[in-house]
């Protein structure tokens, strides 16, 4: 009797200690996104239940066009949920056990709840679909997601986060799209044709799983959810709070412990403050010795080619302002290049059996008359094209990452010939601009403002047909040659025509194709900061993958606190 009042006591122990311990061991989630911008979602949570009546899910701010349709719930033993439509919080743990629904907090503000059954162990499928889950931006289209919400009822020992394209008619990569990841301690990168967010240590309370990802406008059509934004402004407002490995900073801060005296930390953050002032002191320093003004808005309209159009002198001088030239890449010089051959019937440009662009090479083309990076890049696009010597859809990124160190030595090549083309015509001096070289770079934001404002200019139809190529060019450069393609086009759409040798739909694709071209160099290479210092091309913050920063992320959708058992 003894024996099996002591077995008792031990089982009721032993379930009483279970109880006692909750815990979220492992969230597995996988988004599905279709062509039209939805989202099929799946979200696999092993647990271990020890209160409350209900497990939930937070999904705040949703968005005005989004909606949330087809919730199922599946336990451990297969047994399916019914789907009640909308939640009533107030009940018991048995009168909620086998159901789940919705509950609408009001405006775009969503919990998908369902009854926990039991306390232990569990494991919960969960599905359902977001509607309009793809955001169309001006130039790109994007998803900016909080799939893991900070303050979870017990932080999650183990999160995956899976992002992919319907039936795979995409693979996401480098080629086509840059991502992302923020509020947790991990990974964040591409993976056999998906985007993989991994934890790699257990969550902190406020941890998440927040990801921004771009897109191709291609990859996506009638999108209903609109942020009339260029893609830089969100990224910009993500990235900041945010620290990835390997990303250039001015500042490196030491963690402080609350022992520590209040005089110290004092000066420390007068240091900090003021080390803030003068950044951006000197960034207004630099802007007003480089062009003479400190923004976009003080320059006058300029028609004038910058730099007689030598590509490598202005390529520099755009790359002494990032913040004035948000829309382009690092590279975007590579596209110039490419559709300069086009243009120039040095690159022959056709299409596959599906349709997709495809790039040959003139064996009669007179490469002597091409910059030296220019011949370069033809001869590593030739040597990627294989023995067909047509470079064929993601054959460059596919050489490129073989091939690191050349890329290296040719995107550090054209700062440095940049430099040389700006010396040569004494607009350069003393690791510095000269007065004329102010004056000229000026007029390389004057040109860049009167592209972006094209619409707004009266004159623009006097502009003389034969400049066309060279705008298209340096609109690539500069990372609005989308817009001003469509701009020429609206003016005369024979004239266009006749000067690109392309309809508008063919060269707008000609135009993306050099994009993903530049983007393989981007990924692949080595940047030079204006210290003489590098960064990987690949590394996360650039948007390749690799890490993630576990502050940042700001603008997201889906946001929320909280979420688990109550």
């Amino acid at each position: 009797m003894k024996r099996l009042l002591l077995t008792f006591l031990t089982a009721i122990a032993a379930f009483t200690a279970t109880a006692a311990n909750p815990a979220i061991r492992d969230i597995d989630i996988t988004y599905i996104l279709t062509p039209e911008g939805h989202a099929r979602v799946t979200e696999v949570w092993d647990v271990t239940v020890a209160s409350g009546t209900e497990w939930y899910l937070v999904k705040y701010d949703m968005g005005s066009h989004v909606s949330i349709t087809e919730f199922a719930v599946t336990d451990e033993n297969g047994v399916n949920f019914i789907n009640e439509g909308d939640w009533d919080l107030d009940r018991n743990i048995h009168q909620k056990a086998g159901k789940c629904g919705i509950y609408r907090k009001g405006g775009n503000d969503y919990e998908l709840c369902w009854g926990v059954g039991s306390y232990g162990d569990h494991k919960y499928t969960v599905k359902y679909t977001i509607n309009n889950f793809i955001l169309s931006m001006n130039d790109y289209d994007a998803l900016h997601f909080q799939f893991i919400s900070p303050g979870l009822s017990s932080a999650p020992e183990h999160a995956k986060v899976s992002v992919r394209y319907q039936d795979d008619l995409y693979q996401l990569d480098t080629s086509n799209s840059l991502v992302w990841g923020f509020g947790y301690e991990g990974t964040c990168e591409f993976i056999d044709g998906a985007i993989v967010a991994e934890s790699d240590a257990p969550f902190k309370k406020n941890s998440s799983v927040i990801i921004l990802a771009r897109f191709e406008k291609e990859m996506f059509h009638d999108l209903v959810s609109i942020d009339d934004r260029l893609f830089e402004e969100r990224h910009a407002l993500a990235m900041e709070g945010s620290h990835f490995d390997g990303e250039p900073s001015e500042y490196s801060y030491e963690d402080f412990e609350a022992k520590d005296s209040i005089i110290p930390i004092l000066w420390t953050l007068g240091i900090i403050l003021a080390g803030v002032g003068i950044g951006k002191q000197s960034k207004k320093y630099k802007n007003v010795s480089t062009f003479g003004v400190k923004k976009l808005k003080n320059v006058d309209w300029c028609r004038e080619i910058p730099y007689n159009g030598n590509l490598l002198a202005t390529n520099y001088v755009i790359t002494k302002a990032p913040s004035l030239f948000k829309t382009r890449n690092s590279y975007a010089i590579a596209s110039a290049y490419i559709l300069r051959m086009i243009q120039k019937n040095i690159l022959i440009t056709g299409k596959d059996e599906k349709g997709k662009i495809t790039i040959s090479f003139n064996e009669k083309a007179d490469l002597d008359k091409l910059e030296s990076p220019e011949k370069s890049l033809f001869n590593m696009m030739k040597e990627a094209s294989g023995a067909n010597k047509i470079l064929e859809d993601k054959e460059f990124s596919r050489w490129a990452k073989k091939n690191k160190s050349t890329l290296i030595s040719w995107t550090n090549s054209i700062s440095t010939k940049g430099i040389k083309a700006l010396e040569a015509g004494d607009f350069f001096s003393n690791n510095k601009f000269t007065p004329s070289g102010v004056q000229a770079n000026n007029k390389v934001l004057g040109f860049f403002k009167y592209l972006q404002d094209f619409t707004l200019i009266n004159e623009r139809r006097s502009v003389e047909v034969h400049l066309w190529q060279d705008y298209l060019v340096f609109a690539t450069l500069f990372g609005i040659a989308d817009k001003v393609a469509k701009e020429l086009k609206d003016i005369d759409p024979v004239a266009f025509e006749q000067v690109v040798n392309y309809d508008f739909d063919t060269f707008s694709t000609i135009l993306y194709q050099t994009r993903m071209l530049s983007n393989a160099i981007t990924m692949n290479s080595y940047v030079a900061s204006s210290s003489g210092g590098s960064f990987s091309g690949t590394s996360s913050w650039s948007g390749g993958g690799g890490g993630s920063s576990f502050g940042g992320g700001g603008g997201f959708s889906g946001g929320g606190f909280g979420g688990g058992s109550r």
